[in-house]
């Protein structure tokens, strides 16, 4: 297997490490409207990391998480929570555009055997985006649901946050 694309492997990996610590630090800081999305952000993280183990592990790759990437997370967390919640909306979109694409050329280039992981990872970054454009037209449960809708372990969220 090449090292380029196991890096890329273990980059989707990491990315979802930083993504954990971002989420948990942006709902640590939230206005109590917006920590419903941020706690199902946290748990698709968390999710995401378990999903794609067994491909790192199968491919001889380390599942340590690098503190490096958390702290990076946590880095974004204070940058993206300093913008109003239409700037973080709108950045929050073209950043996440930029891993839908990767994401999704990794999937292109990968062995049958891995692609359903890596496909899985693009579906789960454009739940992201879906959530984003239905917050940015005012549909909190739609939003809500973009993100929902995509955990195995669904959190006890109350309706009267969204």
């Amino acid at each position: 297997m090449a090292d380029a694309y196991l890096d890329a492997v273990m980059s989707v990996y990491q990315g979802e490490v930083l993504g954990e610590s971002m989420f948990s630090g942006l709902l640590a800081a939230a206005a109590s409207k917006h920590q419903p999305y941020f706690a199902a952000m946290l748990q698709m993280e968390t999710e995401a990391k378990a999903m794609l183990r067994p491909l790192l592990m199968r491919r001889g790759l380390s599942i340590v998480e690098s503190e490096t990437w958390r702290q990076e997370g946590y880095g974004h967390a204070a940058r993206l929570g300093a913008l109003s919640w239409p700037d973080f909306l709108r950045v929050f979109i073209e950043e996440i555009r930029v891993y839908v694409d990767r994401y999704q050329g990794f999937a292109d280039q990968a062995p049958p055997e891995d692609r359903d992981a890596l496909l899985a990872m693009v579906e789960h970054e454009k739940s992201f985006i879906r959530f984003a454009e239905a917050a940015q037209q005012g549909k909190p449960a739609e939003a809500l649901a973009a993100l929902t809708s995509q955990l195995k372990v669904q959190l006890p969220i109350a309706s009267e946050y969204i």
